[in-house]
């Protein structure tokens, strides 16, 4: 860490706030570009048993924000049951997929159809060509990253070739918001190279907020190269007036009730399924062959009175869930102590503390003022952290928030987090936790709330929940009963 601060030098405070204005600039123009390529909401209000000829998976990008989703993949799968490339038949309380079939004479497969087929084929190997349904939900559990990527690349291909889209992130896009970046970093190399060359010990301060600054850059570009190796797709018009037209056989499919059929009722060249699961509405058949983990950051809803797309955060910073109260004491206790720490660790450097100590050794006088340099600017970053945990902490008592709403998505925190074989272990807590994402109608960006036991809600309920603002701790929830009683 010593190393680190002494290649840069302190630099003066007026560099300090250009640069870090520049940064803020930086990420104001990137957030403003990603709203305005953002595809614009949908909304019909006619039903239309019209169902034009594109593929279920291209169907699903048309009709979710096109973006390619897992109901892509098991559409596509559905699909080719009622192609009679497979069949799917019942096997006591489960399902089973046949891989026997060929397909019709003359039916040629897309990539992403071939990709899916392969996929199936590849789990039955060495078998008497059948899967059940349980063991495509463990196979999908296993899939890897490459894989889903190689799906998303096909099914945009063929949405671009169709011309319903374009690629929303290409290099007009990224013009404005990489440009910005590469002025913010620049000109933190110029405040950070370029700076007066005081003594460590006595601009510890700003060499810190210097590396924070670069940390926050290095987190910009890593959004940026996301963006750019990402499958995102921005509408033509034709492809708007084909969602349309998707979304009004939402509509039709809707009223049929089809969301509780069966995945065994695809066959026949009835292909109504298939595109009812690649707009979310066959709960039953996607639940019964899940080829790829339902989507944890995107879910319909029918929050407004029709239904769209929603996108679900999930806040996985420390003290997230936790009660308000006891986020600020732990956060002025750890403070007040990280404070008296770095104090004395900064005397230590400047050769006023543990003098004994170096007399006893002087040959490891300066590393002994040099170990106490650098755990005082390690200690900067939790310090830091305290003071946000007080001030949450505070806030959060005094404020609350309230959706009332249907749960799109309730989630365990090791399911959500990167890299979940690698770190979800981590996030597995003694206690029982739980993601909820409650929609209220009011934006197209949920973000969950972390509930425990008393206060979880199942997904597809609707409930009132108030919780905490900033740390999204859930005081209370009452789930909202939707059946009708029955006459009698």
């Amino acid at each position: 860490m010593t190393a680190v601060l002494a290649v840069l030098t302190s630099p003066t405070s007026s560099s300090l706030v250009v640069c870090g204005v520049v940064t803020a600039v930086a990420i104001l123009i990137y957030n403003i570009t990603a709203r305005q390529s953002e595809p614009p909401p949908l909304e019909v209000y006619e039903a239309t048993n019209r169902f034009p000829d594109d593929s279920p998976a291209v169907a699903s990008v048309l009709t979710t924000g096109f973006v390619v989703t897992p109901h892509a993949a098991v559409a596509t799968l559905l699909d080719l049951a009622a192609r009679d490339w497979l069949s799917i038949e019942e096997l006591e309380d489960d399902v089973a997929v046949i891989t026997s079939h060929r397909g019709t004479a003359g039916d040629e497969l897309a990539p992403h159809e071939q990709q899916i087929l392969n996929h199936v084929h590849r789990i039955t190997a060495g078998t008497v060509t059948g899967v059940s349904g349980a063991g495509i939900e463990v196979s999908g559990l296993r899939i890897r990253r490459r894989w889903w990527r190689r799906f998303q690349r096909s099914v945009a291909a063929a949405s671009r070739s169709a011309g319903y889209s374009t690629r929303r992130w290409g290099a007009v896009a990224l013009a404005a918001p990489v440009g910005a970046w590469i002025v913010a970093a620049l000109l933190w190399w110029l405040s950070a190279r370029n700076g007066e060359d005081d003594p460590i010990d006595e601009s510890l301060f700003s060499r810190s907020l210097s590396v924070m600054l670069a940390l926050v850059l290095v987190w910009q570009l890593a959004r940026l190269v996301d963006l750019a190796t990402s499958h995102s797709q921005r509408p033509t018009s034709s492809g708007l007036e084909r969602a349309q037209v998707w979304l009004r056989a939402r509509l039709a499919l809707e009223s049929e009730r089809i969301g509780q059929r069966s995945s065994v009722t695809a066959r026949d060249g009835d292909r109504r399924l298939a595109y009812a699961a690649a707009m979310g509405l066959a709960e039953s058949a996607s639940h019964e062959i899940p080829v790829v983990p339902e989507d944890s950051h995107r879910a319909w809803s029918d929050a407004t009175g029709s239904w769209r797309v929603v996108r679900v955060r999930y806040p996985i910073r420390p003290a997230y869930g936790r009660h308000p109260g006891f986020v600020f004491l732990l956060g002025a206790a750890v403070g007040v102590g990280l404070w008296l720490l770095q104090r004395f660790l900064l005397e230590v450097a400047r050769g006023e503390a543990l003098q004994s100590l170096a007399e006893d050794f002087p040959e490891q006088a300066d590393l002994i003022r040099d170990v106490g340099l650098v755990l005082a600017a390690i200690v900067t970053a939790p310090l830091v952290f305290a003071a946000w945990m007080v001030l949450a902490g505070l806030i959060d008592s005094v404020l609350s928030v309230e959706r009332r709403g249907l749960v799109v998505r309730a989630r365990r925190p090791e399911r959500i987090v990167p890299l979940p074989r690698l770190l979800g272990r981590f996030f597995r807590r003694e206690r029982f936790s739980l993601y909820v994402a409650v929609d209220d109608g009011s934006n197209p960006i949920v973000t969950a709330w972390l509930a425990n036991e008393r206060t979880a809600v199942p997904q597809g309920a609707r409930a009132r929940v108030v919780a905490s603002p900033i740390l999204g701790y859930i005081r209370r929830s009452e789930p909202i009963g939707t059946m009708e009683r029955p006459r009698r």
